[in-house]
């Protein structure tokens, strides 16, 4: 559950969380998300964006000294058994320079996939580059994961940007 993600230290404490339903579908659930999320997906393939997923160690080992912001997980994701979790880090790319990510685990036996963290490369910012590391890893995600569950945020920007990929707001005590 996504209280064992406190034994890598990562503290989830929200009052309300946003939830995608996964649909089957890619095109319909594509459909779903805000025309402003749908926008920034295609303006970043447009503009020959990659997108590209990592396993921890692989992201350790090639791509994280890139980014200036690192979330303190990605110190303890190793701790995550893998056998257990599905950990999913999805990095974009423009041509040579690292621009963001975003950080997701599910549990195997689950439904859900959880939205951890993003990567951020302040140096290399692109529009659109944060929903296309979403969407790749929302786009390819095994058939077991039928949602995405964004644990909610205070800040207002990220609860607005949270919104754009759809789905329902939970309150804390709905989820219990």
């Amino acid at each position: 559950t996504i209280n064992e993600l406190s034994i890598i230290g990562q503290k989830i404490l929200f009052r309300e969380t946003f939830m995608i339903e996964i649909l089957e579908d890619r095109q319909e659930l594509f459909l779903n998300l805000q025309t402003k999320i749908r926008t920034d997906i295609r303006k970043a393939l447009k503009s020959d964006l990659q997108v590209k997923n990592y396993k921890p160690d692989e992201f350790k080992k090639n791509v994280m000294s890139e980014f200036d912001e690192i979330p303190a997980i990605i110190n303890f994701i190793d701790e995550l058994d893998n056998e257990i979790y599905d950990i999913y880090i999805s990095v974009v790319k423009d041509k040579d320079f690292i621009i963001s990510g975003a950080v997701i685990i599910g549990p195997k036996a689950g439904d859900t996939l959880y939205y951890i963290n993003a990567l951020k490369n302040k140096k290399n910012r692109r529009g659109g580059s944060q929903s296309l590391a979403i969407w790749n890893i929302i786009e390819n995600a095994p058939s077991n994961y039928k949602y995405l569950d964004f644990l909610g945020s205070r800040d207002t920007k990220i609860r607005r940007f949270f919104r754009g990929f759809g789905g329902k707001i939970y309150n804390k005590k709905e989820l219990c």
